[in-house]
């Protein structure tokens, strides 16, 4: 038995694309559901990724053909650990599903991947490991903002620049985790 949970929602929660689901119900044979039932029954959470807190929002950007056929898949930034890999696998999966259409296709969405039950980060589909005592515990977006606090106060810029990579990784498009890592950055060069 697996030891994965995957949790497949569509979320609308303001993100670039929010028109993921009527896309999906527009140009996916079965629409969304049939999608999210191809992704649900394919994805397997990298161990590798389980076992080191790989987590965060993965941005992914898929081209498809007039034809339907998969162009490519691109990912905006980058999560490590397999889940990119794993995510262009379950996709390509999907290939011979897209409907034809008068016009190539090209459409984001995020692919949000996270351990354990608190449900901090959210995408257009979820996917949850169920760890069941394996794997690392993975902090909180709290818990790693008190760590950089600690690090910044204790001129300690490397660790901090760390943790807020990591803080990145779980919300790319956040203002402010953006802001400390400019900030970190540029104390980091001035130490140089």
């Amino acid at each position: 038995m697996k030891n994965l949970i995957v949790i497949l929602a569509v979320l609308m929660f303001g993100y670039s694309n929010n028109n993921f689901n009527d896309f999906l119900k527009e140009n996916y044979k079965g629409g969304d559901r049939e999608f999210l039932i191809t992704i649900y029954n394919s994805v397997n959470y990298p161990k590798i990724a389980r076992e080191n807190c790989g987590i965060g929002k993965l941005k992914t950007r898929m081209h498809l053909n007039k034809d339907g056929t998969i162009e490519r898949i691109e990912f905006l930034n980058e999560l490590g650990f397999g889940l990119e890999a794993e995510t262009r696998r379950v996709l390509k999966l999907t290939e011979g599903h897209w409907l034809e259409s008068e016009s190539e296709r090209v459409f984001d969405f995020i692919v949000a991947f996270q351990i354990g039950d608190r449900q901090e980060i959210k995408g257009d589909i979820n996917v949850t490991a169920n760890m069941n005592g394996m794997g690392a515990y993975c902090k909180t977006n709290k818990e790693l903002l008190e760590e950089f606090q600690k690090k910044l106060k204790k001129e300690k810029y490397k660790k901090a620049n760390k943790i807020c990579d990591e803080l990145l990784k779980r919300e790319p498009d956040s203002e402010y985790y953006n802001n400390l890592s400019t900030t970190i950055k540029a104390k980091l060069k001035m130490n140089k």
